[in-house]
């Protein structure tokens, strides 16, 4: 969460960048064809991605309350799938932690002013009308974004830790003991 809470993170990684809401950014290639003389377009999707890492980062108590709920019976999974601590996650804290995430993102989409510049997409030429765009479609779309930029990360950070566990072990000990 701190490596996706870092400035322009989500935006750089294509695997996870968020687009404007639509079947792979269908809604930002329509803005596109229809002339983004002034860079609006760009300048919304950056500002969703900078929405989705300040969410992150205060996600974080959010993963650790989760993980906290851990019990014996969770292990098996745990230790066996390659992407077990990820899937317990979303699992045990996927729809609260939607619920709690989509605040954060509406707060950063105002803080970084997506909705300012989503409103000057919508009067450069109806462009609402044709998307279908609003704030609540916004922030839902940046939410589930998000977590899913979070969740594919959480899961190749996962399998590089479980790719290396005696590096990984030693590491965490090396940190513990210090």
């Amino acid at each position: 969460l701190d490596k996706l809470a870092k400035p322009d993170a989500f935006y750089s990684d294509t695997a996870i960048r968020i687009l404007l809401p639509g079947t792979k950014g269908k809604t930002a290639s329509k803005l596109l064809n229809m002339g983004d003389k002034i860079g609006v377009t760009t300048k919304l999707t950056k500002s969703l991605n900078d929405a989705a890492g300040i969410a992150a980062l205060e996600a974080k108590p959010i993963f650790r309350s989760a993980v906290d709920g851990l019990s014996v019976k969770d292990v098996p999974d745990l230790a066996l799938k390659s992407d077990g601590g990820t899937q317990y996650l979303k699992r045990t804290a996927g729809t609260e932690l939607r619920g709690k995430v989509r605040p954060l993102v509406l707060n950063a989409l105002n803080k970084v002013g997506a909705f300012s510049q989503l409103d000057k997409v919508s009067k450069s030429g109806s462009l609402l009308g044709l998307t279908g765009l609003n704030r609540d479609k916004l922030t839902d779309s940046v939410t589930d974004q998000a977590l899913s930029g979070i969740y594919t990360y959480m899961s190749k950070e996962e399998a590089g830790l479980r790719a290396n566990p005696v590096s990984t072990g030693k590491s965490i000990l090396d940190a513990i003991t210090k």
